[in-house]
């Protein structure tokens, strides 16, 4: 194989698929990148065997076509190479990688031992506008459990209907939902459970330009392509909640607030909550909203913002959150004007954070 490349692109591409190799393995061949080269194009692919990823290069010199299997730390040698052009020369097991006056070798792995990774599958692909589709995974997959085990909760469930894209995650102690209309949706909903992981490799490997992302799903899997890359993903099995039976109806309490502003004040008051009870209080009076926090040997805070209260037979009231909970969804809104209604102090907040965008949380209750 030999091939002339941009090394900004040659570098970008080893940069989204480098996220998908495993630090560790017991098949060393998954911490490698697969690289073939083919009719003016170059693709490099890489798979822990529940993501995989393909990234085409369209602007390439291919003087001789091939297939070579890299350790992933070539990314690291072309990223710190200052040369605009490289060149990808391989000779049996061995492939040079070369600047103007720097280079280096590398003992390649055998391409028949690396993992085949899947082609998309154009049947029954939904196309999904791009922003849309990304907005929404950032909007959840904060949300999905953290801790190995959860099955189902590890992952964003993705309900794809005639008209409506949503997708859900929670960890059992908060849920985020975001849903977007569609024009040309299947004409039976499609659900599957992807694992967090595979919704971020998605979002790093969105091409800004694309307009658009292509979805198709199996019973086994989800494949999202959008622009030069191809993300499949391995579904998780299990049950998902009943989301709908979390979502708060009756919440006789609201408060409408500036984002930006909660967010500042209650990082602020956050710094003063204790390692062992992340907890900050609200107290909602007439036309404003009080954060208070205090930790046992370190001190209290206090901040007061302005707010539109709304509280229904009560002259003021009080609910305790995680700020941290309450933070991470602040920051996937872009909303300049968000909401909280509630109904008690044991009871959870639903936090409406922009069109279409609801996220739910459980109070704290301390005695």
């Amino acid at each position: 194989m030999k091939v002339l490349c941009s090394r900004e692109k040659l570098r970008e591409a080893f940069s989204v698929v480098g996220n998908v190799v495993p630090s560790k393995s017991t098949k060393p061949v998954l911490q490698s990148v697969r690289i073939e080269a083919k009719k003016g194009k170059v693709e490099l692919s890489a798979t822990d065997l529940e993501v995989s990823v393909r990234y085409r290069i369209d602007e390439a010199q291919v003087e001789k076509e091939g297939i070579v299997v890299l350790p992933s730390a070539a990314g690291d040698f072309i990223r710190d190479l200052g040369d605009e052009t490289v060149t990808l020369l391989s000779e049996g097991s061995n492939c040079y990688i070369q600047g103007l006056s720097d280079s280096c070798q590398l003992v390649g792995a055998d391409p028949e031992e690396f993992p085949r990774i899947p082609e998309f599958e154009e049947k029954n692909a939904v196309g999904i506008p791009a922003g849309e589709f990304a907005e929404m995974a950032r909007r959840t997959s904060f949300a999905a459990a953290r801790e190995m085990g959860r099955y189902a909760m590890n992952g964003v469930l993705l309900e794809i209907g005639p008209e409506v894209v949503r997708m859900v995650a929670t960890d059992g102690r908060r849920l985020a939902l975001a849903e977007k209309g569609i024009e040309k949706g299947p004409k039976v909903q499609v659900t599957a459970i992807v694992p967090a992981k595979g919704i971020q490799q998605f979002l790093r490997s969105l091409d800004p330009s694309a307009e658009e992302v292509q979805v198709s799903v199996t019973p086994s899997q989800i494949a999202i392509r959008t622009g030069k890359a191809q993300v499949f993903v391995r579904l998780l099995e299990g049950e998902f909640p009943k989301y709908a039976a979390v979502l708060p109806q009756d919440c006789p309490h609201g408060a409408e607030f500036d984002r930006a502003k909660i967010q500042q004040k209650l990082q602020l008051v956050a710094n003063l909550t204790g390692d062992d009870s992340r907890s900050v209080r609200w107290t909602f009076q007439e036309d404003s909203i009080q954060l208070s926090a205090s930790a046992a040997g370190r001190g209290e805070a206090k901040a007061e913002l302005e707010a539109r209260v709304k509280l229904k037979g009560a002259p003021s009231a009080q609910v305790s959150f995680n700020p941290d909970y309450i933070l991470e969804g602040l920051k996937a809104s872009d909303a300049e004007t968000v909401r909280l209604e509630f109904a008690d102090k044991d009871k959870p907040g639903k936090f409406l954070l922009g069109e279409n965008y609801v996220y739910v949380v459980m109070p704290i209750t301390l005695e």
